[in-house]
């Protein structure tokens, strides 16, 4: 296969990540992960000594990843601001890391900066931490907006919506109901259930940025897509079917725990700009769930 270049990844380690890079190898790509020393290399698995990937610590500096030309650089890193985080953990996650990637790749003459985003922008009733989660990236995003208008780099801001799959962090909504369901509990104690999602399986998504990296060139100077299904799901629903599956025989009980304030009760990819990369979500929800849980049965 031939190569198609450089790609510099954050966040490699993580969900998301470790379905990513192989997807970037698979397509012909030598990729450059950025991780923090202490990171859980679990997830990437064998994939670690693939002849094209190469591991480098935040700690190091990130100048030394372009001593080489990059084609692009694939933000997947991020602080929700959760499990003791720091403020300037959450700074420096979602501001100054993608901040300095990005002029590095104004200066490298770079392709397209493509960052990962989420459906939640809409400010919810969040910790003080959580909410700087929201604020640090849009922040980000209005810095990216003006480098792009100013320099030939392309950026794409992928905006996604209820992600899911194997190995997603076990607090997780779906990972959180799984286990719940599978742990015997007599009953479990829910919302009403009828907010709704764009439940989008993570291969699915790991696609999306592959495919704009690969779309790069035909891409404006500034582009946000949306990445689901563009249907959304009820929650309800969702719960349900995984009780059946799981074979749980807890009792749901429905509205014993309230809605958060300003809760997003209905949520949906745009997807009128997929074309451009020449995405679309392939997977089924309920086909999706299936393969999730078959992965927690497998533990």
């Amino acid at each position: 296969m031939k190569k198609k270049g450089r790609v510099v990844v954050t966040g490699v380690t993580g969900f998301l990540g470790s379905y990513v890079v192989p997807l970037l190898l698979q397509a012909g790509y030598d990729v450059v992960g950025i991780k923090k020393k202490n990171s859980n290399m679990a997830r990437l698995g064998k994939i670690v000594r693939h002849p094209r990937f190469s591991l480098h610590d935040y700690e190091d500096g990130v100048a030394s990843c372009f001593s080489q030309p990059v084609h692009a650089i694939v933000h997947l890193a991020t602080n929700y601001g959760r499990d003791q985080a720091s403020y300037a953990e959450i700074v420096v996650a979602n501001v100054v890391l993608p901040l300095e990637l990005l002029e590095l790749g104004v200066k490298q003459g770079s392709h397209i900066f493509i960052n990962a985003d989420t459906f939640f922008h809409v400010k919810l009733h969040l910790s003080p931490k959580e909410t700087s989660y929201i604020t640090t990236k849009k922040l980000f995003l209005d810095i990216a907006k003006e480098i792009a208008s100013l320099h030939p780099i392309k950026f794409a801001n992928l905006r996604i919506e209820q992600m899911y799959g194997p190995r997603d962090n076990e607090k997780k909504f779906i990972t959180t109901m799984i286990s719940e369901l599978l742990s015997g509990k007599p009953s479990l104690q829910l919302t009403e259930g009828i907010q709704r999602r764009d439940f989008v399986y993570v291969e699915d998504v790991a696609r999306a940025f592959v495919a704009s990296v690969q779309h790069a060139d035909a891409l404006p100077s500034f582009i946000e897509f949306g990445i689901g299904t563009g249907k959304s799901v009820g929650i309800r629903d969702v719960v349900l079917y995984l009780k059946k599956i799981t074979k749980s025989t807890a009792k749901l009980a429905w509205g014993a725990i309230p809605y958060r304030k300003h809760e997003i009760m209905d949520s949906k990819a745009d997807l009128k700009k997929n074309a451009l990369i020449s995405w679309r979500a392939t997977t089924k929800w309920k086909k999706g769930l299936q393969t999730t849980v078959d992965s927690f049965v497998k533990k």
